[in-house]
């Protein structure tokens, strides 16, 4: 069950940069939290580097690529989001900073960086709320998922609970690991549809 959840396709990459993260504290905090708030989406997340982005392009099944904060970006690295931006593909800028400077901390020149305007961007704050932000902008994309984990109170994800799924034996198979220090009611949604019962994988009782 374990190899069946972490072989489900990563539809959604969060772009890295080696020099921004020896630059920029900002960029960094900026990953950590666009990661954190994926985590809980519900959807397995991967990372791509400037060097595999620029020499192979992004995996086939990636859907929508996050960009936090890259501020120390290479030319190399700019040129090949121009192309993915040319061609409409879902892309999404956290922060304020992203672009702004070469490897080396030279700025770009804002004529350089016009296509920019044609991709989202949103301010990057704290986990739960920017999870919000994401979510929202993610109806627009190719980006699927099919189930989803929710408060049972507020009927928005359940931030704090991890869930995974993915197709086993003829069935789905559902990893919910609440990481929260307190007990959390949640809610369990396939496609919209609430699922009534289950069972449970650890000792066969149906839930």
């Amino acid at each position: 069950e374990i190899v069946a959840l972490e072989r489900e396709p990563k539809q959604i990459y969060i772009l890295y940069s080696d020099a921004s993260a020896i630059q920029s504290v900002e960029y960094l905090n900026t990953q950590i939290v666009t990661y954190e708030a994926l985590h809980f989406s519900g959807l397995p997340v991967s990372f791509i580097t400037e060097n595999q982005i620029v020499s192979s392009g992004l995996p086939k099944d990636c859907k929508w690529l996050l960009i936090p904060d890259d501020d120390h970006i290479k030319r190399s690295t700019l040129d090949q989001i121009k192309i993915y931006a040319g061609k409409n593909f879902p892309m999404l800028i956290i922060g304020k900073d992203a672009f702004k400077y070469n490897e080396y901390g030279k700025p770009y020149e804002p004529s350089e960086l016009g296509f920019l305007y044609g991709i989202k961007r949103i301010d990057a704050e704290d986990a739960p709320h920017l999870l919000e932000k994401i979510e929202n902008i993610m109806q627009e994309t190719p980006v699927k998922r099919d189930f989803r984990c929710l408060d049972y109170n507020t009927e928005k994800t359940a931030f704090g609970v991890f869930c995974r799924y993915t197709e086993y034996g003829g069935s789905h198979l559902v990893c919910l690991i609440n990481l929260l220090s307190t007990t959390k009611d949640v809610s369990l949604k396939y496609r919209g549809k609430s699922i009534s019962s289950g069972l449970s994988m650890i000792d066969n009782v149906k839930i």
